[in-house]
C-alpha cells in the first residue's frame, strides 16, 4: 500500500513541477512580447531582417496560446483520481511540446535579429 502512495505522490509532484514550468515559460514569453513592443523602435534606428521580429512575436504569442491547453490538461490530471484519458494526456503533451517549440522559435528569431543588428 505504501508503494502505491509513493508513486501517486511522485506523479503529483512531477505534475506540479510541469505546471510551474508552464507558468514560468508563459511569463517569459509574455515579458518578451511586452519588451519587444515597447523598446524595439528605440533600440534599432534602421533595423535589418525585420521579418524576424514578426517571427519572434508570433512564436512568443503562440507559446502563450499553447500554454492554456497544456496548463488545463495538467491541472485536470491532478483533479482526476485515475489521471487523464489517453487522448487527453496525448493532447496535453502535444500542447506542452508546442509551447516549448514555439517559445524556442521566438528566442532563435530574436537572437538572430539581435546578432544581425548589433554586429
Amino acid at each position: 500500500m505504501s508503494d502505491a502512495r509513493d508513486i501517486h505522490e511522485f506523479i503529483g509532484r512531477a505534475t506540479l513541477a510541469r505546471i510551474d514550468y508552464i507558468k514560468h515559460l508563459t511569463t517569459l514569453a509574455t515579458g518578451a512580447i511586452l519588451i519587444l513592443a515597447a523598446f524595439l523602435e528605440r533600440l534599432f534606428a534602421q533595423p535589418e531582417w525585420k521579418p524576424l521580429i514578426g517571427v519572434a512575436l508570433l512564436g512568443f504569442l503562440s507559446s502563450v496560446v499553447f500554454a492554456v491547453p497544456a496548463h488545463a490538461g495538467m491541472v485536470n490530471s491532478l483533479a482526476t483520481p485515475f489521471g487523464l484519458s489517453k487522448r487527453a494526456a496525448h493532447q496535453t503533451w502535444i500542447a506542452l511540446i508546442l509551447q516549448y517549440a514555439t517559445f524556442l522559435l521566438g528566442m532563435i528569431a530574436l537572437t538572430a535579429f539581435a546578432l544581425r543588428n548589433l554586429y
